[in-house]
């Protein structure tokens, strides 16, 4: 009986059971159970290793396409148009290359003066065992319009995956701000605990370098741990610090295009995401501006939208 059964229903048995791994997804979906935090980009199934450091998570956005499962587009303020998506990059050898757009177009958009466009990636970075970040920004000459004129661009860590992510207590800004008229830029690093914004450094502006410097396609790496901070840029440490102060020591990556009302279109690109295990960043004195600049007006942009809150 036992060899009857085996032939005539072990088939269907087996394929049954090849849909197991897809209905466990399904009602995991269902029940709310977190499943993103798993490693899901292009790089994870490509080495797991890079120059000795173990490659934990990232995207190369080969599938030229935003994958579902590890971002999540958000915008905030209105737009004439606003798009987030991945394109081909210009001149690559391989027609497998693309790279993530943020795009924004504002002209006759003044319900909202600071406006804001990005993705969040989904996996959630525990980097107080200390983390290498690594991501290409591409400034785009301003925007693709020579013109950075309340354009910013960078990343962006919080804590939460709730409202709108410049409204919460806690953050760590990395951005290029715009320097008026032209397509030059400075770096900005703002934290904000509790509440409270903090600069970590702005290149000392505007009393250096006020008419900001030019930029183009900038290699980031950052060294993140639970207290210590260091940013690299196209090779070079520019900041670094062994006291963040944060009060977080996990959060989602946000990628984002920030500008202002009644602007043609502009757009700014990223590419090669990167997460990577790292030892935490010697222990040095800061370098660039001092640390615990409390931010003001004068020293500073901060957009902020119709309710007050900045972006």
């Amino acid at each position: 009986m036992i060899r009857k059964w085996m032939t005539t229903r072990w088939p269907s048995v087996q394929q049954a059971l090849s849909f197991a791994p897809l209905l466990l997804i399904l009602f995991a979906g269902m029940a709310g159970c977190n499943v993103l935090e798993m490693p899901t980009a292009n790089y994870q199934t490509r080495a797991h290793t890079v120059d000795g450091r173990a490659l934990l998570m990232g995207d190369d956005f080969e599938d030229g396409m935003l994958h579902p499962l590890r971002w999540r587009t958000f915008s905030v303020g209105d737009f004439n148009t606003v798009i987030a998506d991945v394109v081909p990059a210009p001149g690559a050898d391989s027609p497998a290359d693309h790279r993530l757009r943020l795009h924004a177009d504002t002209i006759r958009a003044v319900q909202v003066p600071a406006k804001s466009v990005g993705v969040r990636f989904e996996p959630l970075i525990q980097f107080g065992d200390g983390k290498r970040i690594e991501i290409e920004l591409d400034w785009n000459n301003g925007g693709g319009l020579g013109n950075g004129s309340y354009l910013a661009a960078g990343l962006m860590f919080v804590p939460h995956i709730d409202g709108r992510p410049a409204q919460q207590d806690h953050w760590l800004k990395i951005r290029y701000i715009g320097v008026p008229p032209r397509d030059r830029a400075r770096l900005l690093i703002e934290t904000r605990k509790k509440g409270s914004d903090t600069v970590l450094f702005n290149e000392d502006w505007p009393k250096q370098n006020r008419t900001g410097r030019a930029i183009g396609k900038q290699q980031l790496v950052l060294h993140l741990s639970a207290t210590s901070l260091r940013l690299n840029e196209n090779g070079r440490t520019v900041f670094e610090t062994d006291n963040h102060n944060l009060g977080f020591d996990r959060g989602y990556l946000c990628l984002l295009l920030d500008t202002h009302s009644n602007y043609p279109p502009r757009e700014v690109y990223f590419d090669n995401l990167r997460v990577m295990s790292a030892p935490a960043p010697e222990s040095r004195t800061s370098v660039g501006s001092p640390s615990g600049v409390k931010i003001s007006e004068g020293d500073t942009l901060i957009m902020k939208d119709s309710s007050g809150e900045s972006l």
